[in-house]
């Protein structure tokens, strides 16, 4: 913890990094609060095909914010996006009845997210030294999973209370407040990362053309796939037949679990940790989920409490290597863009996980629902293994990741 408690007390870190946990709440809330706004009228598939848009419209704005972000201060971004998607979310708690009309505003809801995520990621450099960038990857990430313990328990409180309608307007305020909090709290951050030389940035090859970069975002994509899908089915298998605000708790189990891995693996992941065998783990992790589905109740219902706390274990590490794999991989005066372009995966990705999710859960049960999960997660095992050997550069375990060695030109900050 040691590690942890010197990276949160930096100037600026603690509050820009709480402040964006707050502004992300929209990322685990959203799900639940649309599956009990949708599911009971409509059915599992039509709440998937609200969440695929959201993850669709998510795809194509990620990037584009992020290289927006580079090349200003980021500011009016940040505050316009997550005002524009507060208004989308309190349109899309009056569409309950209209799926047509909850697809629509999912997606612009998704297209408008405010880039936190990718903003805080490429500034964690500008804000700690140089050997404590991989913690603060790893505490970042850590303390995310924070969000989706409270998030699908604060949704699934105030729906039980007030209604799904009111889980939403209260994302939409949340969004609004937490990217207000972020935006003071790194204004004052510096606008290159401390040491770097001096000079123009450079303009870099594409993104795409990076294989490193590649990996990295198939995996990110993958990720996704098999978190929504083991999220859809556990509220299907808990909820029998229509979503009930008390799913939430095993939603939060597995957030606990994922915490819970973060800090215990997290502060022991170096730069040479790579995702490939964390994904395996991950995949490794869905057969107790498996187990708790086949069991009949109360056997069934104890068992997954504990499977969704143990595969959530699973879960930080293999966003932490992404992340590092990532940031390693980032040409200069890239990094927010690399991380929007990862929001885009995962956004696919969880178009991917969603869709399928509800027509799997609908059709073929929650079960099967797992067992793609498990595949998924060995797929991405597979595709960022030997990331460095595959994509022809050599191995950088003792350097610093690009996004700490770049430098951004005033002009572009």
């Amino acid at each position: 913890m040691g590690v942890y408690l010197a990276v949160w007390r930096l100037p600026r870190v603690g509050a820009a990094i709480g402040s964006s946990l707050v502004g992300r709440l929209h990322e685990s809330m959203l799900s639940f609060a649309v599956i009990l706004l949708v599911s009971p009228p409509h059915g599992y598939a039509a709440s998937g095909a609200v969440l695929a848009a959201a993850g669709a419209g998510q795809t194509v704005g990620a990037p584009l914010w992020g290289r927006v972000v580079d090349r200003t201060r980021g500011t009016a971004v940040l505050l316009g996006t997550a005002s524009a998607q507060a208004v989308a979310l309190v349109a899309l708690s009056a569409a309950g009845g209209s799926v047509a009309w909850a697809v629509a505003l999912g997606a612009l809801a998704g297209v408008v997210t405010p880039p936190l995520t990718p903003s805080m990621r490429a500034m964690l450099p500008r804000l700690v030294p140089a050997g404590l960038v991989a913690p603060a990857y790893a505490l970042e990430s850590t303390l995310q999973e924070l969000a989706f313990v409270g998030g699908p328990l604060l949704a699934g409180l105030i729906a039980a209370v007030d209604g799904a309608r009111a889980a939403l307007v209260v994302t939409a305020a949340l969004t609004l407040a937490g990217t207000c909090g972020y935006v003071a709290a790194v204004r004052a951050a510096p606008r290159a990362v401390p040491g770097a030389s001096d000079g123009p940035a450079t303009t870099p090859a594409p993104l795409g053309t990076r294989s490193a970069v590649t990996r990295a975002l198939a995996g990110g994509a993958a990720f996704l796939v098999v978190l929504c899908l083991e999220s859809m089915a556990l509220v299907a298998r808990v909820s029998a037949g229509t979503a009930v605000p008390a799913a939430s708790w095993y939603l939060a189990a597995t957030s606990v679990g994922s915490v819970v891995g973060g800090l215990v693996v997290g502060a022991r992941l170096g730069p040479q940790d790579g995702p490939g065998r964390r994904f395996a783990v991950l995949a490794i992790a869905v057969v107790p989920l498996l187990v708790g589905t086949a069991l009949p109740d109360p056997w069934g219902a104890r068992v997954l409490v504990v499977a969704a706390f143990a595969f959530g274990t699973t879960i930080a590490p293999v966003a932490t290597t992404l992340f590092q794999r990532l940031s390693r991989a980032a040409p200069p005066g890239r990094a927010t863009e690399a991380f929007g372009w990862m929001g885009a995966a995962m956004g696919f990705g969880g178009v991917l996980g969603d869709a399928s999710g509800g027509w799997l859960v609908a059709h073929a049960g929650s079960p099967v629902a797992l067992v793609v999960a498990a595949a998924a997660a060995a797929a991405g095992g597979l595709v960022t293994r030997d990331q460095h050997r595959a994509s022809g550069e050599p191995p950088d375990p003792g350097g610093a990741p690009a996004a700490e060695r770049m430098q951004v030109h005033p002009d572009r900050r």
